[in-house]
């Protein structure tokens, strides 16, 4: 059984979902939206990460948006609300309100790369991808799956050295950083020996000289093309609307407006953005009343004997 209610879709679906999602997180450079954007993405990496897995996101993507955030008043002091003065420099609200919705849409399109690296796993997008573009799909895959392979293999390549020498991270400065760039230089020779290991076996085993089959075979149902719809009908209701009748002004006072068309993008957008979380909510409920009340099987007759097996 599949965990996750985004398993049971097309792959089509799923990446449209995600691509979708990010790239109105770029476009919308609205506080409501940006908001909006921010709450479901977090909820969303809450549901398919786990809260350790999303707490080890946040720690490294959080302080870079945080001093993207405060690095835009601290070097444009436009607008004509003072806040107060820093280093002789004034920092004005229309500067700050800027830098965190700036350090806020860096955020949001984080998250959602974090919600797509989950729900568009790599067999998915090379299932996608590989037969008109197999070289690209590939190169694709193998980033992806670059960092956290070069971190476990750091942490392994780290501890086998404390092991080996266990002084060489205890001396000065000097010897600490000798031992950190002998780690990075076996780290690198050994991903680039995989790397050839790969590409030799790739060669011999044909791939990108005739059609490639996928070992994941997906049908794409009519609630697939009922998502696909759905997913394609919002995004266009909300760029429609939120390019028609919402305007936000941050210099030299902050100033906006919206319209029936901007609700109604606003709308659309929390109803595109809970749709995965909504989703797997009710897969979950669903399971767990299954659960409760009992499988019930019928019984299976055999063929070549005339008796019953009941499974249980």
């Amino acid at each position: 059984m599949n965990k996750r209610a985004a398993d049971y879709f097309h792959p089509l679906v799923t990446f449209s979902y995600t691509i979708a999602l990010t790239l109105l997180a770029m476009l919308f450079f609205h506080p409501a939206f940006i908001a909006l954007g921010l709450a479901f993405a977090v909820l969303q990496n809450l549901i398919l990460c786990g809260w350790r897995k999303s707490v080890r996101q946040l720690a490294w993507s959080l302080p870079l948006c945080v001093v993207v955030a405060a690095f835009n008043p601290i070097v444009n002091h436009g607008g004509k609300t003072l806040l107060f003065y820093l280093w002789g420099s004034p920092i004005t609200l229309e500067a700050a309100l800027y830098g965190v919705c700036s350090g806020g849409m860096l955020l949001t399109v984080f998250l959602w790369f974090g919600v797509y690296n989950h729900v568009v796993t790599p067999d998915r997008f090379m299932y996608l991808f590989s037969r008109f573009a197999p070289a690209a799909s590939m190169l694709v895959t193998m980033t992806q799956r670059m960092v956290p392979l070069f971190t476990r293999r750091f942490h392994e390549i780290s501890s086998a050295q404390k092991t080996l020498t266990p002084a060489a991270g205890k001396g000065n400065k000097k010897a600490r950083l000798g031992a950190v760039l002998k780690e990075i230089s076996i780290l690198l020779s050994w991903s680039m020996e995989e790397g050839l290991d790969t590409a030799d076996s790739m060669k011999a085993r044909g791939y990108g000289c005739a059609k490639r089959s996928a070992f994941s075979t997906y049908r794409f149902t009519r609630r697939d093309a009922a998502a696909l719809a759905a997913i394609a009908i919002l995004t266009v209701i909300c760029v429609a609307g939120y390019y028609a009748s919402v305007s936000f002004y941050f210099y030299p006072r902050i100033r906006m407006s919206t319209g029936l068309f901007g609700i109604l993008s606003a709308v659309a957008y929390i109803i595109l953005a809970a749709a995965l979380p909504l989703t797997e909510a009710r897969w979950s409920i669903m399971w767990k009343i299954r659960g409760a009340k009992g499988t019930e099987v019928k019984r299976v007759p055999l063929m070549e004997e005339k008796r019953y097996v009941s499974f249980n």
